[in-house]
């Protein structure tokens, strides 16, 4: 949480992690200057609500992709 409430995540991104340089970031999640943030982030909004915002916010950071669920 920044100093004005909003849920953020911080990184600094090295040449060696290979992140993409433009990320297409996920709906309500927007960068700044350490990071990104998810815009409108709420308690209300519930603990799984967030880590799956967070972990597609992640995902489009690094590039990775979710790894596909078993059937």
């Amino acid at each position: 949480m920044d100093y004005e409430g909003d849920l953020c995540i911080v990184y600094e991104a090295h040449p060696r992690d290979r992140f993409p340089d433009s990320p297409t970031l996920p709906e309500g999640v927007t960068k700044y200057d350490q990071g990104v943030y998810l815009e409108h982030a709420s308690a209300a909004d519930g603990l799984d609500a967030l880590a799956e915002r967070s972990a597609a916010a992640i995902r489009a950071i690094t590039g990775r992709h979710p790894a596909p669920t078993p059937r």
